[in-house]
């Protein structure tokens, strides 16, 4: 699949935030941790967010069309190190 068909969290209606951890909602295992989240510093710093995991998932229920680098807040694709900080990060 190529990046720009990628599924990605940032698209999804499923994914939740718990805490300081994102977690889908369909009870899908999104990382390696115990209880299948992922660190929410992934989000604060902006990485890209097209796991492997929900390439494939049969709910994935999409948002609509992804958003524009230029509108994503941040230049270059990854948010400041400062704004992860700014949110207790």
């Amino acid at each position: 699949m190529s990046k720009r068909n990628e599924r990605t969290l940032y698209e999804c209606l499923h994914p939740q935030v718990w805490g300081k951890k994102i977690a889908c909602a369909k009870g899908h295992p999104l990382g390696l941790r115990e209880d299948g989240s992922i660190d929410i510093r992934r989000l604060a710093r902006g990485d890209r967010l097209g796991l492997k995991k929900c390439q494939g998932c049969p709910d994935f229920d999409s948002m609509g069309e992804p958003v524009p680098d230029s509108q994503k807040g941040w230049v270059g694709g990854r948010a400041p190190v400062a704004a992860a900080r700014n949110v207790g990060l």
